[in-house]
């Protein structure tokens, strides 16, 4: 997983490949990165809406930082003009995501493993368009 070979580097100090791992990241879709002083300790993704690879490195955890990066994605989500914000939730995240305002959607495999889809509406005080007729 591209989060943990991030904190591997950054346990290792090799700021350089850590660097180099967003960048790369950087040129698919948007990548966040929570920053305490100049130290980067947690990252996350977004992709078409979902959120990928949210992960906070294991010294700096239970302290919001990941609950801060989710907010910051649901913003730049809805200031792109997104309804809502999804997951695939690993089962052992599923209540930290619910905390985080995000409902319970379909359960489903990705990867081999079960997950289940969550997603939180953005501007629920919007109108939603119906859909065109055909």
């Amino acid at each position: 997983m591209v989060v943990a070979a991030l904190f591997t580097d950054l346990q290792k100090n090799n700021l350089e490949n850590a660097v180099t791992t967003l960048q790369r990241r950087a040129r698919i879709s948007p990548v966040f990165v929570a920053y305490l002083g100049e130290t980067p300790v947690g990252t996350a993704t977004l992709i078409n809406g979902y959120v990928f690879n949210l992960g906070v490195h294991k010294s700096w955890r239970r302290r919001g930082i990941a609950t801060t990066l989710l907010e910051h994605l649901a913003q730049h989500s809805a200031a792109t003009g997104q309804d809502r914000l999804s997951v695939f939730a690993m089962t052992d995240a599923v209540d930290f995501y619910e905390k985080a305002g995000f409902k319970k959607g379909t359960p489903t495999q990705i990867w081999g493993k079960a997950v289940l889809t969550m997603s939180k509406m953005l501007n629920p005080q919007r109108p939603v368009k119906p859909a065109a007729a055909e």
